[in-house]
């Protein structure tokens, strides 16, 4: 909302509850014997029944921000924001052995017990409130745009997992007297601190505007800390903290080289804090470096009434990599090694005519590790995709719009994961495991825009997902309990989804 003339305030609630049951992959043999669609059932003596598996989700976002024209070439924007999410769920403790012996002897407060039929869960927890500020300013200036800025963001969570049988009456059970049901039970906390300065700068004389060069640079600096009851992986109590701290410079130069033609390359440097597992240690953790990386892009886009061409090359090697090793006290966690991402994308857009457009994209990537230069895992050698749209007006029917397209996609050959360790003094061994084959799908839309009333207008929209139903695997869901048996997720089969929208 304006307020004044300069000024506008936004102000924003949005609050959202979920409930799934939630499948977590199946096994290889699982999805030949039951089929693609196999996820949970309704065998309550299953790991994988339903009621078993289930979350509760609720989330919240606010957020108030001023932006305001101060005069003189300077302006003002500040939000200020706050998040949350709460989720309280149930799992089976190894979904990849669903058909298990249920007796069982296990401790429930101490006291040794025999069940039959009892059904292992792990019961899960995780919630956490974000709390933050980004402030931006911006000066107009005869040789370019400053603009500076800071975000200060702090979050604090809470996660907590224990077992559970589950047919039991929920009862919380330990495998001997003196062990506890928790997995972990812990308190962690991410403060982050990030100031900024750039400035766009047109070094070519009035006559020649098209050059934009933007150096800037930002500093972040990142504490996390972690609160334990239980540790997880230890067991332990632990009461760690620790700072990361790296300046990130950055450049970006831009050419028009002539009305909708233009050219640009970038350099800059990227900055990832350790995971909180690092954390996860018997005594104090290793001081590690963050993870970085330089990211090297250079590309073209061209665009004329009937086309639109993009395309650009890129180059990120990634160093500081955070693997762990086996100590005698358990697992630490030492930066060892790195890897190159490296790649050409192009995309196209070519009018055909009335309203029929076709479009297609194409990448080559290629992510290895250095030293050995195996592929990185979630890394497809090729991706590409085809298709036509379709968007008109309808003649002699004013404020009617008739839109849609059929998009067919390919996704190239991948490992879902890489099983990274070593032992001090010796090399790290990097074993890359779950090869999925390529795989392809196709998704239509058709949609109609009509008018109501004055400016008001109705959209009617279907869309039809994976039309052909294709049920190649494609992604991992989770690895048992045994560290081995790999849970996947298959393409889900063909879904319609209807939707209607109103501009009031």
């Amino acid at each position: 909302m304006p307020v004044g003339d300069n000024t506008l305030v936004t102000l924003v609630a949005l609050v959202d509850y979920e409930h799934t049951n939630t499948p977590y992959g199946a096994t290889l043999n699982e999805i030949l014997k039951a089929g693609p669609g196999y996820g949970l059932d309704n065998n309550p003596l299953s790991q994988n029944y339903k009621d078993y598996n289930y979350d509760k989700y609720a989330t919240d976002f606010f957020y108030a921000r001023v932006k305001s024209d101060l005069g003189h070439g300077f302006t003002v924007d500040d939000t200020v924001y706050t998040s949350g999410y709460y989720q309280h769920g149930l799992k089976g403790a190894d979904q990849s052995d669903i058909e298990a012996d249920l007796t069982r002897t296990v401790y429930s407060d101490g006291q040794k017990i025999s069940v039959i039929d009892a059904v292992p869960t792990l019961h899960k927890h995780n919630d956490f409130r974000d709390y933050g500020n980004i402030l931006r300013v911006s000066k107009d200036t005869d040789y370019g745009q400053i603009r500076s800025g800071i975000m200060v963001d702090d979050l604090h969570a809470s996660s907590y997992r224990y077992q559970e049988l589950a047919n039991y009456g929920y009862i919380p059970y330990a495998t001997s007297a003196t062990a506890t049901p928790f997995s972990y039970n812990y308190s962690d906390s991410l403060v982050t601190f990030q100031p900024y300065l750039e400035m766009g700068v047109k070094p070519l004389p009035k006559s020649l505007p098209g050059l934009v060069i933007t150096p800037g640079v930002k500093y972040t600096s990142t504490t996390r800390g972690l609160d334990a009851a239980i540790n997880s992986s230890t067991k332990l109590p632990a009461d760690f903290s620790a700072t990361y701290a790296k300046a990130q410079p950055s450049i970006d130069a831009r050419y028009t080289i002539a009305n909708g033609w233009v050219a640009y390359a970038q350099v800059a440097k990227g900055f990832l804090a350790p995971p909180i597992n690092s954390l996860y240690t018997a005594s104090t953790p290793p001081a590690l470096s963050p993870q970085e990386t330089t990211n090297y892009q250079t590309g073209m886009t061209f665009q004329r009434d009937w086309l639109t061409v993009t395309g650009d090359a890129y180059y990120i090697p990634f160093s500081n990599l955070i693997v762990p090793e086996t100590v005698a006290a358990g697992t630490t966690y030492v930066n060892g090694g790195g890897a190159i991402y490296k790649g050409l994308e192009a995309e196209g857009t070519v009018r055909v005519g009335y309203g029929v457009s076709f479009y297609a994209n194409y990448s080559i990537n290629d992510g290895n590790y250095r030293g050995n230069n195996l592929p990185l895992p979630l890394t497809p050698r090729t991706t590409a995709a085809a298709g036509l749209v379709y968007q008109r007006d309808n003649v002699g029917m004013e404020g009617t719009r008739l839109f849609g397209s059929i998009i067919g996609k390919f996704v190239g050959p991948q490992y879902l994961q890489s099983n990274i360790s070593g032992t001090p003094g010796a090399p790290t061994t990097i074993q890359n495991v779950y090869p999925i084959n390529a795989y392809s799908f196709a998704d239509a839309s058709i949609g109609y825009t009509f008018p109501v009333w004055e400016q008001k207008k109705v959209t009617a929209k279907l869309n039809v997902n994976n039309i052909f139903d294709n049920r190649s695997l494609i992604g991992l869901g989770a690895v048992a309990s045994d560290g081995v048996t790999p849970l996947y997720f298959v393409d889900p089969g063909r879904s319609f989804f209807l939707s209607l929208s109103a501009a009031l």
